[in-house]
């Protein structure tokens, strides 16, 4: 299985090609799939001052998968973000592409309705929970208590605690910093863990970025967001509007993001109704019932 290739990572081609060349000399049955998430930036750059047009790319992409792949997954519901939207030539591919719905935590709780949502009771719900990689994260964590100071002033921080997750490894100045910014308000410090998810199930609020990962939490644990996609991405952004749109987080633009802004996001966040969809979210299960029926030869054709 190869991630995103050949829509964009073509820095690894050099690799990626010759070892399905040589996996297929090894053993001929060797089926191959790519798997991509939505929203899917196409960009294929050959050379550090060569960029291909829209239409070159479009050829490229379908020449590689109809010559060196069997099986497209994409990890999305169609109705939040169908692929062939962004890109009318989806449909051509000659390999099967098949939406897979959302890939998401294995909750330790009953899933109701069958839909792979658990929602803890409203009441239950408590604090805020602030997360955030890359060099974006620090600044989204600093305005985050600023925030908190600004809300905690008109009596509007909320019930429970502002909880901070930093990185696995986090940097020993910033939790200083942090620690000093925050002072006396409720705040936890937090390392990353394997319990995020159940983190995000007990909050009242997230403030995140709009990675995937990170968004599949939230359409799954439907908890009240504030989303301030990553600016070097090509898909967070455009994630973030769909949430936007269908009343599921408030957003900040990436060039906005302040104290004051963050506060403003929150009380919209509020005042949007409790969060309600019905996505698909059994991407993990799907894709492992698709790739079976690869092995078995057995998966359709492309459904128009």
């Amino acid at each position: 299985m190869v991630e995103q290739f050949p829509f964009n990572k073509w820095v690894i081609s050099g690799e990626v090609l010759p070892m399905i060349s040589l996996a297929r000399q090894l053993k001929p049955g060797m089926k191959v799939v790519c798997s991509v998430r939505t929203p899917l930036p196409v960009l294929i750059r050959l050379k550090q001052d060569l960029l291909l047009s829209p239409r070159e790319t479009q050829q490229r992409v379908m020449q590689i998968l109809g010559e060196h792949f069997d099986l497209l997954l994409i990890h999305t519901d169609p109705r939040f973000m169908p692929l062939e939207e962004e890109y009318p030539w989806i449909p051509e591919i000659q390999i099967p592409a098949e939406s897979t719905g959302f890939i998401c935590q294995p909750t330790q709780e009953p899933v109701p309705n069958g839909d792979g949502a658990f929602t803890p009771p409203a009441a239950q719900r408590t604090g805020t929970l602030v997360s955030g990689g890359g060099a974006g994260g620090e600044q989204l964590r600093h305005c985050s208590i600023e925030a908190w100071r600004l809300l905690s002033q008109t009596n509007e921080a909320g019930s429970g605690r502002l909880t901070l997750v930093l990185p696995s490894n986090p940097d020993d100045r910033e939790i200083q910093e942090l620690q000093q910014a925050a002072g006396d308000l409720p705040v936890d410090i937090r390392r990353f863990s394997p319990e995020f998810h159940g983190w995000m199930q007990q909050a009242e609020l997230s403030i995140s970025h709009a990675g995937y990962n990170t968004c599949s939490d939230l359409l799954q644990t439907r908890t009240r967001a504030v989303l301030v996609p990553y600016s070097l991405t090509g898909d967070q952004p455009e994630r973030a509007r769909h949430f936007a749109e269908r009343g599921l987080a408030a957003v900040i633009a990436p060039g906005d993001l302040t104290g004051p802004a963050v506060a403003s996001a929150v009380r919209r966040a509020r005042s949007l109704p409790e969060p309600r969809h019905n996505f698909d979210l059994n991407g993990v299960e799907r894709s492992c019932e698709l790739i079976e029926q690869l092995l078995a030869n057995s998966v359709p054709a492309w459904k128009t």
